[in-house]
């Protein structure tokens, strides 16, 4: 199976999920261990949060999903255990982050672990691709935001069941009570229909060209109602050869 195949592949098994068609993932043990894989380069939301408790029971123990991927020809290098730390957003390694189709390990450098952590959820949350044009766009948008509101750093407005208005600001930044709910936040605020412009370039950037895909995003990013007028000068920098250097997420 080839490039081409393997992606044909994917953007099959992404149709059947965003159609709900929850019995066919179930019923077929090679789309239910690519959904269990995250799809290599690929992490979902919530549509893939439903149904992984019941993959997981359905699933034949006898033959491991890294196995049956292997059997369909796919080069899989990732490990089982690897596998299962990466559904449950554990902190991964550089080396285990390449085998589950991250290719460029510099793109964790610049922040901490769990800001690391923080960025590739809300990517999960989107749907969108593990990739370097991705990751700095979010570094980016948080360095342009430089926000000391708590879990937000894209100084997000939704109002979540425990967030507080952070400080007097009259634009309705909101600080959220932990990380959980900071991300889905930021998820369910860039999947409103003003921003889908913006998620759907995400969805393309694979990385290949990843400077025209971060200017390409970034720009449209601009133009949303969001609207972050600082980011293009950031952005331009790490086309440029900058390192990113958002501020670090609030946790206090």
């Amino acid at each position: 199976m080839n490039r081409r195949q393997k992606l044909k592949t994917v953007e099959q098994t992404l149709k059947v999920l965003t159609e709900g068609k929850e019995e066919i993932l179930l019923e077929n043990p090679l789309i239910a261990s690519l959904l269990r894989m995250g799809l290599t380069k690929y992490l979902f939301g919530d549509t893939v949060d439903k149904v992984v408790g019941k993959i997981k029971s359905s699933k034949d123990d006898t033959e491991s999903a890294s196995d049956i991927l292997k059997k369909a020809g796919l080069d899989v290098k990732a490990d089982d255990e690897e596998i299962e730390d990466y559904l449950e957003d554990d902190k991964l390694s550089d080396e285990e982050l390449e085998n589950l189709g991250v290719e460029d390990e510099d793109i964790s450098e610049y922040v901490s672990e769990e800001d690391f952590s923080f960025y590739t959820r809300i990517l999960k949350g989107l749907g969108v691709p593990l990739s370097k044009s991705n990751y700095f766009f979010l570094y980016g948008i948080a360095q342009s935001e430089v926000t000391k509101a708590k879990y937000n750093p894209f100084a997000t407005t939704m109002k979540m069941p425990g967030s507080k208005l952070f400080g007097t600001n009259v634009a309705g930044v909101q600080s959220y009570s932990d990380e959980k709910e900071g991300i889905k936040a930021t998820v369910d605020t860039m999947k409103l229909k003003y921003y889908k412009s913006i998620v759907d370039a995400m969805k393309q950037n694979d990385g290949s060209d990843w400077e025209s895909e971060l200017e390409n995003v970034a720009e449209k990013w601009v133009a949303s109602p969001w609207g972050t007028k600082t980011l293009m000068p950031n952005i331009h920098g790490y086309i440029s050869g900058n390192e990113p250097k958002p501020k670090a997420i609030s946790r206090s």
